[in-house]
């Protein structure tokens, strides 16, 4: 994005809105088809620019891949949730705490690593409230979740005691 404006900002229109600075133009208003073909020229100079292919390229892998691990986080939480005592001897509030954890840390990561940098210019203080609430969501979900594993709340954890063998 900065190369593109950098390109731009070193051809600048004159007051018709045609040619260099300082050249006067016949013509009175601007020629629509003259500076769409300055702007395609500005771009296509732009995107021949060395890496400028690669920095976009690199960016849809990086957005690609933590989508990926953020839809990964989202439906094993809800496997958990929805599955996990049917097929696990735990109760059903941990499955339930570790696969809300996992939900929110899914939704966390997708608003870090792709929202925020495909969408800028969104209100940051919204941004900042709801990725410090998922935050918040995850961290105590999963603190529930551990603490429920380590004292064995509800039916079906047998208290194990250091050293026991199994």
């Amino acid at each position: 994005m900065r190369a593109r404006s950098a390109a731009i900002s070193e051809h600048p229109f004159d007051s018709t809105g045609l040619g260099s600075p300082g050249v006067a133009s016949s013509v009175v208003g601007p020629d629509r088809s003259e500076m769409a073909q300055v702007g395609v020229a500005t771009l296509a100079a732009t995107a021949s620019q060395p890496g400028f292919g690669l920095k976009r390229l690199g960016a849809a892998v990086r957005a690609a891949a933590a989508t990926t691990w953020a839809a990964t986080l989202l439906l094993t939480g809800l496997w958990v949730a929805m599955n996990g005592p049917e097929r696990w001897p735990v109760p059903r509030e941990l499955c339930l705490m570790g696969g809300s954890a996992l939900l929110a840390g899914g939704q966390f990561l997708f608003l870090v690593l792709v929202a925020d940098r495909v969408f800028p210019r969104a209100s940051s203080r919204l941004v900042w409230a709801i990725e410090v609430l998922l935050f918040a969501a995850f961290v105590l979900g999963l603190g529930a979740a551990l603490y429920m594993l380590a004292t064995s709340v509800g039916a079906g954890l047998p208290m194990m005691t250091a050293g026991e063998a199994h």
